[in-house]
């Protein structure tokens, strides 16, 4: 591939033909880029997919002179970009469920009874305030404790959209039990 020169006035038949004459080309050490940068096997082929498509769909203007490099460099990034956003999940996760429990967590042991029906409560306030899907991906997963594959299967979706749907209905929970917190 060496040098070679797009504009985004040749459109986006071309930005295909690009995207696919690179990752011909540099299909392996793509991939093995990936395996470097990405730490959940499961997410390689997505990665890759979503890779391609962004190259495909965005135009890309500049003479690559070191492919590879460019490469090596797009790809750290977006793996940096995807962790940072699943550990910012993972930690509304942890608030959401944190501020949830802080109503019980000084009271005196032994009062399982309870426990289980303010986390019932939980559930219900989750039922109530979000979305359809958003309230049964939460449920399935936290609830029920089935993996996003799982929770993907029984809704009938692909893991990426109960992702999506967990992470929004976290994030109005945390609003609405900041929200309740404050008065």
């Amino acid at each position: 591939m060496g040098s070679e020169k797009r504009t985004p006035s040749e459109g986006s038949g071309a930005n295909f033909e690009w995207a696919s004459r690179l990752f011909e080309e540099h299909g392996a050490f793509i991939r093995s880029v990936i395996r470097f940068a990405v730490s959940d096997s499961s997410e390689y082929e997505d990665f890759y997919q979503d890779l391609y498509l962004s190259f495909a769909l965005n135009p890309f203007t500049e003479e690559l002179r070191n492919p590879r490099g460019f490469l090596y460099r797009v790809i750290v990034d977006r793996a940096k970009d995807r962790y940072r956003i699943q550990s910012r999940r993972r930690r509304w996760r942890y608030e959401l469920f944190y501020l949830a429990r802080q109503e019980y967590i000084d009271r005196p042991e032994g009062s399982d009874v309870i426990r289980h029906e303010e986390a019932q409560a939980l559930f219900h306030r989750i039922e109530t305030h979000l979305s359809r899907n958003e309230a049964r991906a939460i449920l399935y997963r936290y609830k029920y404790d089935y993996s996003l594959e799982e929770t993907a299967r029984e809704m009938g979706v692909k893991p990426k959209t109960i992702s999506r749907y967990i992470s929004v209905g976290l994030k109005k929970m945390k609003h609405f039990l900041h929200k309740k917190e404050r008065g």
